[in-house]
């Protein structure tokens, strides 16, 4: 069973931002190299310790200008959805694994 991803729509570019989803960087970046760096759309080698600090600075800019609970993690938001829905916890792991090919 294949999962429905909603449509992105976004109605203006200069509007302000109410809510944001954002992904703290995890152990899994490490897996770029300077093979594979373009197949994961980088440029260039990064360093996890550091992205991880631009990134808790850039999440901290962005709760003073929405408020803490405007800004939601994607790895809370998987596992909200994986304890309330075991149909979606289910499909997304087949779809892991035909992507991966397991």
């Amino acid at each position: 069973m294949r999962i429905m991803r909603p449509r992105l729509q976004v109605l203006s570019e200069v509007a302000p931002l109410k809510k944001v989803i954002v992904h703290f960087p995890d152990d899994g970046i490490e897996i770029v190299t300077p093979s594979n760096a373009l197949e994961f759309l980088y440029d260039d080698i990064v360093y996890l310790d550091r992205m991880r600090k631009e990134h808790t600075l850039f999440w901290n800019v962005i709760e003073a200008f929405i408020g803490r609970n405007n800004v939601y993690d994607t790895e809370n938001l998987l596992f909200e959805v994986f304890e309330k829905n075991k149909v979606a916890r289910v499909n997304l792991i087949d779809e892991i694994c035909a992507h991966e090919k397991l």
